[in-house]
């Protein structure tokens, strides 16, 4: 259905609506009663941490630069290199940017 098209059920509906129903504060006594939950935020710190650590131990000590042609080239980047290094790159930065969205609602 369209925002401009009215149900009939719905306008019949809004018709009769006397408002909410009084409670007496009975649902402020319930929410008072229940128990809150506390989250850790642990995992969270731990999580970003180990994930950092190892996209760092990924691109600096296991890169294998012999397959990218990296010495033999006398160091300069070729088109494989710069391809591999920004692939890097952008899966860490997805990675980081996945972990803190998620921890965004805690």
């Amino acid at each position: 259905m369209h925002e401009t098209q009215e149900d009939p059920i719905e306008a019949l509906l809004r018709m009769q609506f006397d408002g909410p129903v009084a409670d007496d504060g009975f649902t402020d006594r319930v929410m008072q009663q229940l128990p809150r939950q506390r989250r850790s935020r642990w995992p969270i710190y731990l999580g970003l941490t180990l994930g950092t650590l190892l996209c760092l131990s990924t691109l600096l000590i296991w890169t294998p630069f012999d397959s990218l042609h990296w010495p033999q080239n006398g160091g300069s980047l070729t088109a494989c290199t710069l391809a591999w290094l920004c692939t890097s790159l952008v899966f860490s930065l997805l990675s980081l940017w996945w972990g803190l969205y998620e921890s965004g609602d805690r």
